[in-house]
């Protein structure tokens, strides 16, 4: 999709003065019936005369103000506010089945509004409505969207106001114009706009220089705590094997570790491997450090911003006070609760942002949502059960989808115990347990080979193959070496004949295995994955490491901190508990998701209707709906 909802300002022409027009007469607004007249000669009225229509704008803009954070950004109290509609084809995304309902609903109803929008405010340019697609799917009910709400005014403002940090950022030739022009019109992403650079992000979001500035440096050690390897250095999940306690604590490896087996497994899909490599600032002695030292500053948001219509941002301490921006937060949030509870919200709403006054035919507001709104037509649903059956590659998933669609039953509402259980998860993690054997296997191996010198029992071990003759490595930080990493199958995963690097930015087995070496010396190391990358990396998972390394030079004057020496924990992959919840929920997966789907569509305008979906016997399952509006009826069969 992609589309831009362009809006162009209006003409000053169009503009009134409600002083003068008081001057020469009395204006009036007068209700008649369910009629609303608003007199005047000069102005252009926005008129709505589908009742279904103002429904839908009317959901939306509630829905974007109470539960988002819309209505900030039409105060003027934030640039823009994201959110991100799953396609239709991806639910249910959580185990509580009303809240997947809601945000269904959602969905639909954001899709149904976006035209809308651009039908009754796409003549102004004060406020975009911008839409991204993020993925290349033709259907607008098959890709994910993130639909942004813009105030053209204040982002220009904040963008001036940090304008070299941006063109620090985005190159230095760019005007705050330029800025402001291609966050509004390219169809990319808005992280993709702002290269990923969080700070950036965190400005546009309203939340100040300040708070942007740590808090996009603990956002961005979080993103990319998911991400490519860059070996020898550290690996990217260091945070989420290290199992320490601090406010990313929550990046557990049976949580968060499970994107990394799905790239092992085979699928990746939902993984990056376009960012940066994630090093510790300077000044500190690793990533907990770190995250310890942000932490402390962190400052607490007052308990209403969590309530809605929510604010919830990072509030640092050690820049300006952020008590003006709480006053001035909590007097918006107040304004939203007004505007929600006026009986002409959406008219209050249409008004500010077109400059034009609302003329209604109807005066029905619909207060919940009708099932006109949500209504989708046969083709659509035809195109989303086949897409959602698609997602179960095996037959047997995928006619356990169907048998749940067709005849639900209520022990199909148990939500799987791990909702985004997948094939390629399994795979993965069935590799890092084969790697892990071999790995203890090699271990056993070379803890009796007495050529070898033992650096930890079964963790740790190198050979000299020759022997250097100059000045010995005494934990001096920065080195240069030459390099080749292999896996334990003995494939070529890393190699450089010649770099400096810093050894307090590489992982535990490499740092302490060239400890003793002298110039021109070179090694093999053998290393466990308990002191590499652990089950959650790029590179093979929990593959021991054997690395062919020549110290070529030592830089003298720089004494860094060698990386703990501390194994990773990797109980978790052997757990028969963990690998079993992956087995059932696989299992449960199709029935919560047959009448997930079931449910969905009776609660629709084909409540009444027999829908139910056919399914051949070959192993490339091809699907019919069919819609009965009386069982006695022939079906009507939608390929």
């Amino acid at each position: 999709m992609g589309k831009m909802l362009k809006k162009y300002k209006v003409s000053s022409k169009s503009s009134y003065s409600v002083t003068s027009i008081l001057s020469n007469w009395v204006f009036q607004k007068i209700w008649i019936g369910c009629i609303f007249i608003s007199f005047s000669c000069h102005v252009e009225s926005i008129c709505i005369d589908c009742n279904q229509e103002y429904a839908i704008l009317d959901q939306f803009f509630k829905m974007t103000f109470s539960s988002e954070e819309y209505g900030y950004v039409f105060e003027g109290c934030k640039p823009i506010s994201i959110k991100n509609f799953p396609s239709l084809d991806s639910f249910p995304i959580s185990k509580d089945f009303k809240y997947e309902e809601k945000r269904f609903h959602n969905t639909i109803l954001v899709r149904k509004a976006i035209p809308l929008w651009n039908k009754f405010c796409g003549q102004q340019k004060d406020f975009i409505l911008k839409v991204t697609a993020l993925n290349n799917q033709e259907s607008s009910f098959l890709s994910p969207l993130e639909v942004s709400f813009i105030n053209v005014s204040k982002l220009q403002e904040v963008v001036e106001k940090n304008g070299d940090l941006f063109r620090y950022i985005l190159g230095p030739t760019n005007t705050v114009q330029d800025i402001v022009d291609i966050i509004v019109n390219s169809n990319q992403p808005l992280a993709n706009i702002l290269n990923h650079d969080l700070t950036l992000v965190g400005i546009v979001l309203g939340f100040g220089s300040h708070n942007s500035i740590v808090g996009g440096r603990h956002e961005t050690i979080y993103a990319l705590s998911i991400s490519k390897d860059y070996p020898p250095f550290s690996p990217q999940s260091y945070l989420m094997q290290d199992r320490g306690e601090h406010s990313l604590d929550f990046l557990t490896p049976e949580r968060y570790g499970t994107y990394y087996l799905e790239l092992a497994g085979g699928d990746d899909v939902n993984f990056r491997v376009d960012l940066p490599r994630l090093k510790t600032q300077s000044r500190f002695v690793n990533l907990i450090d770190e995250i310890h030292s942000i932490d402390q500053l962190e400052e607490q948001i007052l308990p209403t911003f969590r309530q809605e219509p929510k604010f919830v941002f990072g509030a640092f301490k050690g820049g300006p006070s952020n008590q003006p921006f709480f006053k001035q937060v909590s007097k918006t949030q107040k304004n939203i609760r007004s505007l929600l509870s006026n009986s002409h919200f959406l008219e209050r709403v249409l008004e500010k942002i077109n400059k034009k006054p609302v003329i209604r035919i109807k005066k029905t507001i619909l207060s919940e949502p009708s099932s006109t709104s949500f209504e989708l037509s046969p083709n659509s649903w035809n195109e989303i059960l086949h897409s959602v059956a698609n997602r179960f590659i095996d037959k047997e998933k995928k006619s356990a989808f169907i048998k749940a669609f067709n005849h639900p039953e209520d022990t199909y509402r148990e939500p799987p115990t791990m909702m985004g259980a997948s094939n390629a998860i399994l795979e993965g993690l069935k590799k890092a347990r084969s790697n892990l054997a071999k790995a203890n296997l090699q271990f056993d191996k070379l803890s009796q080979d007495a050529t070898l010198k033992e650096l930890v029992f079964k963790q740790l071990y190198f050979k000299t193959i020759l022997p250097g003759n100059e000045k010995k490595l005494r934990r001096e930080d920065r080195v240069r070496i030459g390099f080749v990493i292999e896996d334990i199958e003995g494939n070529i995963l890393f190699a450089n004949h010649d770099s400096w690097i810093n050894l307090s930015e590489t992982f535990p087995g490499f740092a302490h295995g060239l400890q003793g070496m002298h110039v021109q010396e070179k090694r093999i190391l053998f290393i466990h994955p308990t002191l590499a990358y652990g089950a959650l990396t790029t590179l093979p998972s929990c593959s021991a490491l054997t690395i062919k390394v020549q110290l070529l030079d030592i830089d003298s004057q720089t004494l860094g901190i060698l990386p703990l020496l501390k194994p990773l924990d990797l109980s978790w992959v052997q757990d028969s508990y963990f690998y079993n919840n992956i087995e059932k929920s696989l299992i449960q997966q199709p029935y919560f998701t047959g009448i997930f789907y079931r449910e969905m569509l009776n609660k629709m305008k084909q409540s009444n209707s027999l829908v139910f979906i056919e399914g051949s016997q070959k192993n490339d399952l091809k699907l019919k709906l069919f819609l009965k509006k009386d069982p006695l009826n022939e079906p009507l069969k939608i390929e």
